[in-house]
């Protein structure tokens, strides 16, 4: 990425290139500078949790939930955040967070999760 500065390389944030997409996955810790950094050059980024229940993550980040469903054995959420500006559309609501949570741990995607889960 052209824009690292010198002094903080985010060397704790692996790059996938997919065709012309670029995906970051990170832990939550380094994901807001990152994204700052970076938010005109990524198309998405996906962060991995232990122990954290979706309804503390919709509040911190000031989630509308706009829908929820069973899938493999856990739940798949779809929310919109104003603090991620990507977004797809779902049947004309906009979405730029997916959520799986089973067994204690949580996938996000930002605007989806794009791995299995």
């Amino acid at each position: 990425m052209q824009n690292a500065p010198n002094d903080q390389p985010f060397e704790e944030v692996e790059v996938v290139l997919s065709g012309n997409q670029v995906f970051c996955f990170c832990e939550f810790s380094f994901a807001e500078e990152f994204y700052k950094v970076y938010k005109d050059e990524i198309d998405g980024i996906q962060l991995y949790f232990e122990s954290v229940k979706p309804n503390e993550f919709f509040e911190k980040f000031d989630c509308q939930n706009i829908s929820s469903k069973s899938v493999l054995g856990g739940c798949l959420y779809e929310a919109y955040t104003p603090y991620f500006l990507k977004s797809v559309n779902d049947g004309g609501k906009k979405v730029n967070i997916q959520l799986f949570c089973k067994d204690g741990e949580m996938v996000v995607g930002m605007p989806l999760i794009f791995t299995g889960f």
